[in-house]
């Protein structure tokens, strides 16, 4: 109901200005024949009711407000949208911990702003149909003793005006006690409605009046549409009866002006709607010159058209013809929070910087959703009464590229119970869970983050509630993960560290059918060795790899360039525009990295780019390739066998079932690593069973697959890959 309810907004939105636009060119329109200026109304109505349009570069529809959304004034601030209340078993007897989470929170969420304007629009609709029904009943009701003369012609002493009543048979009604040359032109007048079927026009205008019924504009345009259609009929009837009867065609009007009747406001009879402007009208009614049919043809016709169609979006809009595209500063999701004071404020998740993709281009992961924004971030805390409270830079605190594919719901809880909102956010991980971190707005109003790493989740959503609860004075979050390599969910928690400020990973524990339940070993995640392990091992490859960079300069030639994942037919290629050319290089998966780096120093730039091959799951090779500019164009350039695609440098590893020896193609050991990197590794990575099986064992040394990253360095001055 309330995507419904926007739709119908924004139609009344632009409708707005469709109509502004139709009232000036009727203005022009004064002296050619009133069809034309009724034919008009046809693109309004339709404007009212159609949400799908072609796009054009001829529409008369500005960009600006073709692209306005309602919906962006309409998310307002309620102090009672969000309502959390927390109870702790703090005066709970003491009992052991288990396995499965308690969540003992609860939201209780009284409706929005934008609930109760679909609830007045749908109170509003109801009300004006059964206030139109009643009278339509009414209005059958006297029309009960009305006489058949001939045909589809009744009289009724009832009404004191003509009419045509009808859908399927229409039928002309006329009261009684008038001339015969008065029921000869009103007859003619009514059977002009019925050839043109204005009767069914007026029902269907009605309709979508009702619809819109809140917009004083559409109104407007049905009042000024049933003038129209009148004195075009008025006009269809002196033409063809001849201008020797606009006098006596006048009287007849104005005799049945005092009997007019109407139907809850909806105007039936031949004596209504402006009848002063309409013996005006008739009075002055002259054979149109020639050239004024064409040329009013042509204006109404351009009109409709350039009105009905859609202008075409450019610069940071979407643009359908280009695809993916920049995107700066874009509100992607705003959400109410209740702050440790009480008072409401916004919480803004802002692209910063970005691209944008349509249905056809997949997002990470490989799916193929409605929308993708994939790019930087920004988290913003905001007043109602509009001012910046605080600002936090997702993408300078995440290791991982965020992608988002649909609007979500920032979802607050009081995880810590210190009284302040916390809240996930998260974005692909793998195709079996989502990447979240947790964050809180403290007592200050600013944002920080109060989860030492990532916390992977069975959630595909974006902002989610984790399953938690507070235990003898503890406070636990619990979090659940398939393990592909282990064919198991592993569950992991994580306690409240109240001097470090932050949620510790506490165990891992095997929570599959046939796992013993028994918790692994507790690995604190405040361990030194941290960056020796991000130095050895990195991120999962999707983290520090992307589909997309914008900002930098690769070429060397003062302008920032984008390089990115297009999709080129049943391929994807990685296309680089460098400010004043495009290139497509080398064919990818889904992700890459790129740099931009003298090597042979020509003083020109030349072109890095590794990117995943697909090989082994994805995840196996990555291959090197170096690009020079030759003639405007960059062309790859040859390298040494070590670097070739499916080669890779030739490292190997020997373990002795207590530390790894990473050896070079020369069998030198290049990194040694201990016991415990190792251990935390693997229990990060979730492969605490594993770590197990490899107790004591000792393996046979192992090749690498293939590149998997490069640097560049300075090295006695020269730049070295």
């Amino acid at each position: 109901m309330e995507k419904l309810f926007l739709e119908i907004l924004n139609m009344s939105f632009i409708s707005c200005y469709v109509i502004l636009f139709v009232l000036g060119v009727r203005f022009l329109l004064q002296k050619s024949p009133k069809v034309f200026s009724y034919c008009l109304w046809g693109v309004v109505f339709l404007k009212l009711i159609c949400p799908v349009t072609l796009e054009s570069m001829i529409s008369l529809i500005p960009k600006q407000v073709n692209t306005q959304r309602v919906e962006s004034y309409l998310i307002l601030p309620d102090a009672e949208v969000t309502k959390t209340k927390e109870q702790t078993l703090l005066e709970e007897p003491a009992k052991e911990t288990t396995a499965t989470p308690v969540n003992i929170a609860y939201k209780d969420q009284s409706l929005s702003v934008i609930d109760y304007l679909i609830i007045l629009w749908f109170s509003g609709m109801v009300l004006i149909v059964f206030l139109q029904m009643k009278s339509y009943l009414v209005f059958r009701k006297r029309l009960s003793g009305a006489v058949w003369v001939r045909d589809n012609l009744y009289k009724t002493p009832a009404m004191k005006t003509a009419f045509v009543m009808g859908i399927i048979k229409p039928g002309i009604y006329l009261p009684e006690g008038l001339r015969e040359e008065e029921e000869h032109y009103i007859i003619e007048h009514e059977r002009v409605h019925i050839k043109r079927k204005d009767y069914l026009i007026k029902v269907l205008a009605f309709t979508i009046c009702c619809i819109h019924w809140f917009n004083p504009l559409v109104w407007l345009s049905f009042v000024l549409m049933n003038r129209d259609m009148e004195m075009s009929c008025d006009e269809a009837v002196v033409k063809k009866l001849g201008t020797g009867i606009k006098k006596q065609y006048s009287y007849s009007l104005l005799s049945l002006t005092a009997g007019a009747d109407s139907l809850g406001g909806v105007p039936l009879g031949f004596g209504e709607n402006s009848v002063k402007g309409r013996i005006k009208n008739i009075l002055k009614y002259k054979k149109p010159a020639r050239w004024l049919i064409p040329v009013s043809l042509l204006i109404v016709t351009g009109v409709c058209i350039g009105l009905f169609l859609s202008p075409v979006a450019k610069g940071d809009e979407r643009e359908v013809s280009s695809q993916p595209e920049p995107v700066k500063n874009y509100l992607l999701t705003e959400s109410p929070v209740v702050l440790y004071d009480r008072s409401t404020a916004r919480l803004k998740l802002i692209m910063t910087e970005g691209i944008y993709y349509e249905e056809e281009y997949a997002g990470m992961g490989g799916g193929t959703y409605p929308e993708n924004y994939y790019g930087s971030y920004e988290l913003q805390l905001v007043s109602e009464e509009g001012e910046l409270l605080s600002a936090f830079d997702l993408s300078k605190d995440w290791n991982t590229s965020i992608n988002y594919w649909k609007r979500f719901d920032i979802q607050t809880e009081d995880y810590n119970g210190d009284g302040c909102p916390d809240f996930t956010l998260g974005t692909y991980g793998s195709s079996n869970f989502n990447i979240f971190y947790l964050y809180t707005i403290t007592r200050d109003n600013s944002i920080s983050r109060i989860s030492e790493n990532e916390m992977a989740y069975n959630d595909k959503g974006f902002s989610v509630m984790f399953p938690h609860e507070a235990k003898e004075g503890n406070y636990y979050i619990y979090t659940e993960v398939y393990n592909n390599a282990e064919g198991k969910y592993l569950q992991y928690t994580y306690q409240w560290n109240g001097v470090k400020g932050y949620f510790q990973n506490m165990a891992a524990t095997d929570n599959s059918e046939e796992g013993s339940g028994e918790a692994g070993n507790n690995v604190s995640m405040e361990d030194p060795m941290e960056d020796d392990i991000a130095a050895l091992f990195g991120k999962a490859h999707n983290y520090y790899f992307k589909d997309f960079y914008m900002g930098e300069d690769y070429d060397g030639d003062g302008i920032e360039d984008t390089a990115l994942i297009e999709r080129k037919g049943s391929t994807n290629t990685i296309t680089v525009n460098f400010g004043n050319q495009v290139d497509d290089l080398e064919p990818g998966r889904e992700e890459f990295k790129i740099a931009g780096a003298d090597l042979n120093n020509d003083g020109k730039n030349e072109i890095i780019i590794i990117s995943d091959m697909g090989i082994n799951g994805g995840d196996g090779i990555y291959g090197l390739l170096v690009y020079a500019k030759q003639d405007q164009v960059y062309q790859p350039v040859a390298l040494p066998m070590e670097y070739e695609v499916y080669g890779g440098f030739p490292y190997s590893l020997n373990w002795d079932g207590v530390s790894a020896e990473i050896l070079d193609s020369n069998k030198r050991a290049v990194i040694q690593v201990e016991n415990d990197i190792l251990e935390a590794h693997y229990t990060r990575t979730g492969q605490t069973e594993e770590w197990k099986k490899l107790q004591g064992k000792a393996t046979e040394p192992v090749a690498a697959d293939g590149i998997c990253d490069f640097a560049i360095q300075m090295i006695d001055e020269k730049v070295k890959l």
